[in-house]
């Protein structure tokens, strides 16, 4: 995951992720969902400041995962991130859990790149990023006492006890919210947030956000 053992041809690739100032996690409407009720593979787009789509996460399974998922909403789960000129980015494994989410981040040589892990908390959304070996990088901590809400959720990453990020869902309206799945985010890094393996495990973190708490 580090960029100066990606190849160049990756690096530009994701370029965004590395340097952008805000990065756009949007997630496709899922039909089946807002028409029957039936789950469908996630598939979301992460693009930069400009708009542009960088690259696709996509949820590989086959036909026993997808009743698996409909009928247990903690099996576990495979995401694929692809650049646009269909390169392996990164990968994120969602392993079965009865409460708490997982998000094993691997780079795109298939090293253990890091973990996203929920946190028990009674009052807010709580998640930690963490190095292959466990240390905890950066805390992302929601709003207190917030179930329900017809404005943007804002999720500040905090390195100790500062603020260096923050992500948000954006409010999608009463029926996208209702009736379907499909939920975007906005990833805002402050300034001199530059490293770049930390800024692919908050793409993660989006992703893991969207499971554990949307």
């Amino acid at each position: 995951g580090e960029p100066q053992h990606m190849s160049d041809e990756l690096r530009l690739q994701i370029a965004g992720i590395l340097n952008d100032p805000d990065l756009k996690v949007r997630q496709f409407r899922e039909p089946l969902q807002m028409l029957v009720g039936w789950d469908q593979a996630s598939q979301f787009e992460v693009s930069g400041s400009d708009n542009r789509p960088i690259f696709y996460a996509v949820e590989k399974r086959g036909f026993l995962s997808a009743l698996l998922r409909n009928f247990n909403p903690f099996h576990q789960r495979h995401i694929e991130c692809m650049t646009l000129a269909g390169t392996q980015a990164m990968t994120v494994d969602f392993p079965f859990t009865l409460i708490f989410r997982r998000g094993e981040v691997k780079a795109w040589d298939g090293r253990l790149m890091g973990r996203v892990v929920q946190r028990f908390s009674l009052l807010r959304t709580w998640l930690d990023v963490e190095t292959p070996g466990g240390a905890t990088q950066l805390s992302i901590v929601g709003p207190i006492l917030k179930f329900f809400s017809f404005s943007d959720w804002v999720f500040e990453v905090r390195r100790g006890e500062t603020v260096v990020a923050k992500i948000k869902k954006h409010w999608g309206g009463f029926f996208a919210e209702t009736f379907g799945t499909s939920d975007n985010f906005t990833i805002e890094f402050t300034d001199g947030f530059s490293d770049g393996r930390q800024r692919q495990l908050l793409v993660a973190a989006a992703l893991t956000l969207d499971l554990a708490r949307f």
